[in-house]
């Protein structure tokens, strides 16, 4: 069934409101003094901690409006989805990404078990998990690219050609020699 180009706009329309209140929810402070997670967060970053204070004050929100509305939970995850990717956007320390994600799943569990149901009205994990692997590849790289450059320089001062111009040794000589050496 095809849907009309007047419901799919209402329903953009829908979205928009819905995304627009949930970015100006008053924070209720009460909240924030007596929640370990967001005091947490609070200490580590303010950007992350907006984005959690928001998370916990819509929840709530969010759920009430599932009652009236059908998509709520898909624009609510789509929403928070929004918000990490802006946080990820600006902020590029590996460490505060993850703790995000890390963080912003544990608000959403403990409003889930805060909530008197059998059933859960919205599941949501983070869009990507987070890792942080850049910075051990390049040191792997560098420290690989090191031990090579040691071995040559060593092996070309115990070579017993005088001339050393005629003599050079490629890289797979030398992972052999430090294959042999360290193995």
């Amino acid at each position: 069934m095809h849907e009309t180009y007047e419901s799919q706009f209402k329903k953009n329309t829908d979205k928009y409101k819905l995304f627009e209140g949930w970015d100006k929810a008053q924070i209720n402070s009460d909240v924030v003094d007596y929640n370990m997670i967001l005091k947490r967060m609070k200490y580590n970053d303010h950007n992350s901690f907006h984005i959690g204070c928001l998370l916990y004050e819509n929840y709530t929100n969010a759920k009430i409006q599932h009652e009236l509305f059908n998509n709520v939970c898909t624009y609510f995850k789509e929403w928070l989805n929004n918000k990490v990717d802006e946080y990820r956007n600006n902020n590029m320390i590996c460490g505060a990404n993850k703790l995000l994600n890390e963080n912003l799943k544990a608000l959403w569990e403990e409003k889930q078990k805060a909530q008197d149901e059998e059933e859960n009205w919205c599941q949501w994990k983070p869009s990507t998990d987070y890792y942080c692997y850049i910075s051990k590849i390049k040191k792997f790289i560098y420290d690989k690219n090191y031990r090579e450059n040691i071995i040559r320089y060593y092996m070309q001062r115990l070579h017993p050609f005088r001339n050393r111009q005629d003599f050079s040794l490629d890289f797979n000589t030398i992972r052999l020699m430090y294959t042999i050496c360290m193995g």
